[in-house]
């Protein structure tokens, strides 16, 4: 089935000899109706948003309250901050492959890749290690051991 249209719109001028005369423009367009259907149903199943969660806990599996979790694809950047039991959640915008940070002052920063499949659930488990202070306060070297 196609679908036809026609938009137009006149206007009435008059030359500089004093004749008036009307100038019209139109624009026609065709389309196959099945097609617009196909591609509206493609747009909607593609911008479906999609879930993921998760909880971010200690080397020792305490939770981790306040951690920024970050997920990043190409220019969409989606941002949570866990609760006091550590769990986050985010919507993303669909499915796909996803770089994930989380981070929290006192722990080593943790990134990974998270593939989103589409109806399914994406649920994590983050582990952020205490981050160990390497050299002195003002980034010089530690001191040599003391002597035994």
């Amino acid at each position: 089935m196609f679908v036809r249209g026609r938009t137009s719109a006149s206007q009435i001028q008059v030359s500089p000899d004093g004749v008036q005369y009307r100038v019209e423009v139109g624009v026609s367009c065709r389309l196959l109706a099945g097609s617009v259907l196909a591609l509206l149903a493609t747009v909607s199943l593609a911008a479906e948003p999609q879930k993921i969660s998760g909880v971010v806990v200690t080397g020792r599996g305490g939770p981790v309250s306040d951690a920024q979790v970050r997920v990043t694809r190409g220019v969409e950047r989606v941002t949570a901050v866990t609760d006091r039991d550590g769990r986050f959640s985010l919507s993303v915008s669909g499915p796909g492959q996803y770089d994930l940070e989380a981070t929290r002052g006192g722990f080593a920063h943790v990134r990974r890749t998270v593939v989103v499949q589409s109806k399914r659930k994406t649920s994590l488990r983050l582990v952020l290690p205490t981050e160990a202070i390497v050299g002195g306060l003002d980034g010089a070297p530690p001191p040599p051991p003391l002597p035994k």
